[in-house]
């Protein structure tokens, strides 16, 4: 049974023990061979996956400092009109605001 799930020769009624002994010493050592195989396979295969996640941590730390230092800038940009808005007169603001919006159209819009 062993024998055929490993595609191995079937001993021989007539062999004698020492020729079964050296057959099943060369089928163990075909086998040791075909699984160091297969674990420097993987090995090679976890290594790749090791550098691949630690770019990927690198990667992640980079966006975590862009997107921090964006809610910085989100949050001052936010107090700053907070504070327009307040000193400021209501009309004034909603001018500035079409302008912005009317340069901005006129910027997408040619390019």
């Amino acid at each position: 049974m062993r024998s055929s799930l490993y595609n191995t020769k079937k001993p021989e009624p007539n062999m004698s023990s020492k020729q079964m002994e050296e057959q099943m010493y060369n089928e163990n050592e075909e086998l040791l061979n075909a699984l160091g195989g297969n674990v420097n396979r993987m090995k090679g295969m976890a290594s790749t996956l090791h550098r691949e996640a630690e770019e990927h941590n690198e990667i992640l730390e980079r966006l975590q400092s862009a997107v921090a230092g964006a809610t910085v800038g989100v949050n001052t940009t936010i107090r700053n009109l907070k504070g327009v808005f307040e000193k400021s007169n209501w009309k004034y603001m909603v001018g500035v605001m079409a302008i912005v919006f009317f340069i901005l159209y006129l910027i997408y819009s040619v390019a």
